[in-house]
């Protein structure tokens, strides 16, 4: 089976997870920066090693943020790496997610400068690719408190170009940072139109999507492993139809479920909940999307029609409008079956 061509549709990857290790060694190159110049010992410092065991620090440890000297080297990190992310993904959408202050952390770039510079070059580089893609802002938990939210979410829809912004993502330290901690923050931003997905229940109790979804209104979880743990809650995503942004790869690696055939993910499908399949951070983990989709039918048994349900839960949970996801279903049911035949 040739996962490459099957089409696909994600929710939940990260774009600084997603850099070319080509443009950042050039960066580190160009900015006098203190990394191998011998550029596989660079890629290895970038990346997961292959096989290796789960291991959480390990994992964090590859992420980086000291690559930027200026907003033109944002801008040609993040247009480079979107016109060089993986063609093999067969990407029919992509709801891709960024946190503005990942990059303007080092240097005290504008926050509002540097969203409009991210959100150019991405619009530049998915025109450029044909790439069908929409994103979300991430806020992190562990930066910011939620006023601080709030006054940065103002300034970026009074003075920022959203154009394909479709919602908000919270992300970060889970466990010193509850949800309930940015209730006010997302009952604000909903008032305003956000939609918002929260990373939830990945190395947290199952609380944390209760709150998520019953007090912040997220309509999508990031991860949610731990929802299995918990039946009467599990009934009641069910009954809301929440979507789950499941990426097993990732879980492996950081630890957070480390008996891939037994991911939850196969169990909540089969049980009807709208759980979805993603990459979360393809360059730090050293796969592709379509590797997700070899390990979720070779190694946990899903079958075609379930990989193909998954992409159907994702299109109802993705945060196009109805009619745009009423065409994507069209164009993505015709390419599935031909891919299958």
């Amino acid at each position: 089976m040739d996962y490459r061509t099957l089409p696909k549709i994600e929710l939940h990857r990260h774009l600084e997870g997603n850099f070319s290790p080509r443009v950042l060694y050039h960066m580190a190159q160009k900015n006098h920066l203190s990394f191998p110049r011998d550029y596989e010992e660079f890629k290895a410092k970038l990346q997961f090693p292959k096989d290796s065991p789960p291991d959480f620090f390990l994992f964090l440890s590859k992420f980086y943020n000291t690559w930027y000297k200026s907003l033109d080297d944002v801008h040609e990190v993040v247009y480079t790496s979107m016109k060089e992310m993986a063609l093999d993904d067969n990407l029919a959408y992509l709801e891709l997610r960024f946190n503005p202050i990942h990059y303007a952390i080092h240097c005290g770039f504008d926050p509002v400068d540097t969203l409009n510079t991210v959100l150019s070059a991405l619009r530049q580089a998915v025109d450029e690719r044909g790439i069908f893609a929409r994103y979300l802002i991430t806020f992190n938990r562990g930066f910011q408190k939620q006023e601080e939210m709030k006054g940065l979410l103002t300034r970026f829809q009074k003075e920022a170009d959203l154009t394909g912004v479709v919602g908000l993502d919270l992300a970060g330290d889970e466990v010193n940072f509850p949800p309930e901690l940015f209730t006010d923050f997302f009952q604000y931003a909903h008032a305003q139109g956000f939609k918002a997905t929260f990373h939830a229940g990945e190395v947290s109790s199952p609380e944390q999507i209760r709150c998520a979804v019953m007090d912040n209104q997220a309509l999508r979880i990031g991860h949610g492993v731990s929802l299995i743990q918990d039946p009467s809650l599990l009934q009641q995503m069910k009954d809301k139809e929440v979507t789950f942004e499941m990426c097993p790869i990732s879980n492996y690696q950081t630890g957070a479920w480390a008996d891939t055939p037994n991911h939850p993910i196969k169990r909540l499908l089969r049980e009807g909940l709208k759980v979805t399949l993603n990459s979360d951070d393809p360059t730090v983990q050293n796969s592709e999307l379509y590797d997700e989709y070899k390990v979720a039918h070779e190694k946990m048994g899903l079958t075609l029609d379930e990989l193909a349900r998954l992409n159907h839960n994702s299109i109802d949970g993705c945060f196009l409008s109805d009619q745009e996801k009423q065409k994507l279903r069209r164009d993505f049911d015709a390419e599935w079956k031909k891919a299958v035949q």
